[in-house]
């Protein structure tokens, strides 16, 4: 079923069993549709500047940016908003390719320190900077007006939303 003949019948089901204003409910979902569109794209992005998934290049990029020294890999996943064990599978991954490395955590004896390695923060130096470049350049052409716009609509949405699911 393709997406719009999916939404198209959610409505018509949501209007036989309630009063809930579909007109609002389809610009609801549109919005949805549009974000969700909008983060894929950013996914798609990532992956073709930098060769790596969202989720790995945000491991990289706080290893390189907040934690040059180590960091346990249960605060890499908090910061990346994935699970420990989905983590442990990305520093795996990341290891053997050699970017990263494991050190004795000085502090707690049962769990390690991840750090790049010297290759891992050449390659991560570089793909920083092209998708900052890339980046940067998307909001040359979007228009940093549009962009703060955009962000200012999504804050104050946000905030209705978090305020109906209280």
């Amino acid at each position: 079923m393709e997406r719009n003949e999916f939404k198209k019948a959610l409505l018509n089901k949501v209007s036989e069993v309630s009063d809930i204003n579909t007109e609002h409910l389809e610009m609801t979902l549109n919005l949805g549709q549009i974000l969700g569109e909008f983060l894929d794209t950013i996914y798609q992005f990532t992956e073709k500047t930098t060769g790596f998934s969202l989720n790995y290049f945000k491991a990289l990029r706080l290893l390189y940016v907040c934690f040059p020294n180590g960091v346990p890999i249960s605060q890499v996943a908090e910061h990346v908003g994935i699970t420990r064990t989905s983590m442990t599978q990305i520093i795996n991954n990341l290891e053997n390719q050699g970017l990263i490395k494991r050190v004795a955590n000085p502090r707690d004896k049962r769990s390690s320190l991840v750090s790049l390695t010297a290759e891992g923060m050449e390659e991560v130096t570089v793909l920083v900077t092209k998708s900052h470049s890339a980046l940067a350049h998307f909001a040359d052409e979007a228009g940093i007006e549009k962009i703060q716009d955009a962000i200012s609509i999504l804050e104050e949405l946000s905030l209705h939303l978090n305020n109906v699911t209280r």
